[in-house]
């Protein structure tokens, strides 16, 4: 018969098989679900237990697999102590706008200039226009000389008009001549009106002009 310690080591032993049979059937489940539609119920799973018992670079190396670029993303901002260096080459191979600036704003260490890099290579001018702007008002490092001369190439006059709103440190006399060119009225009223700095002088006389113009036309 057993003794009372011996009871009592057996019974822990049993624990801790317990333990690891419930740790195997869960990286089993998350497998499964990453090779499922629904891969971010992996969530539900992930803990430091299980973490410790897969390997945290296992783990990510199954995230990267997936080529899941949200998954990716919520994986490094969600989970302590990631290789930042693998993670952010992951999104970066994958190439996408949205998720570089998501993951440059939101993940603390990433290489700014390699997402920059990214959001700048964006070929629809739409989607370039909108996340240089929002490259350059949310992440900390971004190259603002850089970016501003980029978002002036997209012609995108509604990001350009919010750039220069809202961009502090931008050279204001791009952004007026920009935006001048137009000769839009609504665009000329905004820019004299929201962006601080702007030549009220030139503003005018471009008003002026346009005014005289649409005047000339009119048969009295």
């Amino acid at each position: 018969m057993l003794t009372e310690k011996e009871l009592e080591e057996k019974l822990k032993e049993w624990q801790v098989n317990q333990e690891l049979i419930k740790l195997e059937m869960e990286v089993e489940e998350i497998k499964k679900i990453l090779n499922s539609n629904h891969q971010d119920k992996m969530f539900e799973y992930i803990n430091d237990k299980l973490i410790s018992y897969i390997g945290l670079s296992n783990l990510e190396d199954m995230i990267i697999a997936t080529k899941n670029i949200k998954l990716i993303t919520r994986f490094a901002i969600e989970i302590s102590n990631i290789n930042i260096e693998k993670l952010e080459q992951s999104v970066i191979d994958l190439v996408n706008s949205e998720y570089a600036y998501r993951f440059a704003r939101d993940i603390k260490g990433a290489n700014i200039k390699k997402f920059e890099d990214i959001i700048l290579s964006e070929d629809n001018i739409e989607k370039s226009a909108e996340y240089i702007y929002y490259f350059t008002r949310d992440v900390k490092g971004a190259n603002i000389k850089r970016l501003e001369d980029a978002i002036i190439k997209t012609k995108n006059i509604y990001f350009i008009m919010l750039f220069a709103e809202n961009i502090k440190g931008i050279t204001l006399e791009k952004f007026e001549d920009v935006i001048i060119e137009t000769k839009n009225p609504y665009y000329l009223y905004y820019l004299a009106k929201k962006v601080k700095g702007v030549n009220i002088e030139k503003i005018e006389k471009e008003v002026v002009s346009y005014a005289r113009q649409e005047l000339s036309k009119l048969d009295y």
